[in-house]
């Protein structure tokens, strides 16, 4: 199945749940977190930022930024706010998406080692261990950002 045709059904299913998820086209969007970031975005995450607005979305352990510009947690700022820890996490490929809940600074990102053209795996990542120079060891939460996507919106 072509990625914005998985990405569309989700949304779909993620709707009838309730989440708050529009029909938004904002082609800007990946190219303004890419050139912040200095690599592309998977195509699955792409897929849905592009096309979709939506404000900080509730997991199952995690929250996912907002991409509708109206949220204090937003994807084109909050990944950016901690110089030492998004510097860390750029120079190791890791896209920073959300907070396992607000409050708990730990980022949940997209692991581009795991595959960085379409999908990619979600991790978190101790922010102490990242902070203080520590050996950082990622918790995989799910192998595709698209199965953590579609499988743990709580309503």
């Amino acid at each position: 199945m072509h990625i914005d045709s998985r990405v569309d059904e989700i949304v779909r299913s993620l709707q009838i749940s309730g989440a708050p998820i529009s029909r938004c086209p904002n082609e800007t969007l990946v190219e303004r977190l890419e050139g912040l970031c200095g690599f592309r975005v998977p195509k699955a995450f792409a897929s849905l930022i592009s096309r979709y607005s939506f404000p900080l979305l509730e997991f199952e352990g995690s929250e996912l930024f907002g991409n509708n510009g109206q949220d204090e947690y937003d994807l084109a700022t909050t990944p950016y706010r901690d110089k030492n820890l998004s510097g860390w996490l750029i120079r190791n490929n890791l896209f920073h998406i959300g907070f396992p809940h607000i409050g708990d600074y730990d980022p949940i990102c997209l692991d581009l080692f795991s595959s960085p053209s379409a999908d990619a795996s979600v991790v978190k990542l101790d922010h102490e261990d990242i902070l203080l120079g520590r050996d950082v060891k990622a918790t995989l939460l799910s192998s595709s950002f698209l199965s953590f996507f579609g499988d743990q919106y709580v309503a």
